[in-house]
């Protein structure tokens, strides 16, 4: 006899790809992670490539450091190498997508900051959802517990040094 595990069709769950009804409610990580950007300028029709940290990645967009000159509207590629990143989490050597910048503001001697909304393609792209969801993770493990937490009660033991002098 085989056992049948029901499920409840309706149930609400998590689906990473989702998006949700605001963008601003994406899952967001707060982290700097190096990319690359690369623009056309309308002066020259070359392809300029160029580092940049992307500061808060979501699904969704990011916000952005570069010394590109960026201006609001501009289409833009984006290239996020994961080869640092753990292999067991199934995802490619790096992540290619396309965006457009939203606003964008100094952050900075000869460094502009800029808001970008990804491209559909890029959005919805399993893989991207998935490096969120981790980079997310790894920040949430790493935030410190609230300082109360490991302050001692004043005049307690753990008050004095805890190197013993004989």
């Amino acid at each position: 006899m085989v056992k049948r595990i029901q499920y409840d069709l309706n149930a609400a769950w998590d689906d990473p790809t989702e998006r949700p009804a605001n963008r601003r409610d994406a899952s967001r990580a707060a982290t700097h992670v190096p990319i690359k950007l690369a623009v056309r300028h309308a002066a020259n029709a070359r392809r300029m490539v160029g580092a940049a940290i992307a500061d808060n990645l979501s699904t969704r967009g990011m916000y952005c450091r570069s010394k590109h000159t960026l201006t609001p509207g501009q289409p833009i590629e984006i290239y996020i190498s994961l080869k640092e990143y753990p292999s067991e989490m199934g995802l490619p050597r790096s992540l290619t997508g396309s965006g457009h910048v939203v606003w964008v503001k100094p952050d900075g001697e000869k460094v502009l900051g800029a808001a970008v909304r990804f491209d559909e393609g890029f959005a919805d792209d399993i893989h991207l959802a998935i490096f969120v969801e981790y980079l997310d993770s790894l920040a949430q493990a790493t935030t410190p517990p609230p300082r109360h937490i490991y302050t001692p009660a004043p005049g307690s033991a753990s008050d004095f040094p805890s190197k013993q002098h004989s």
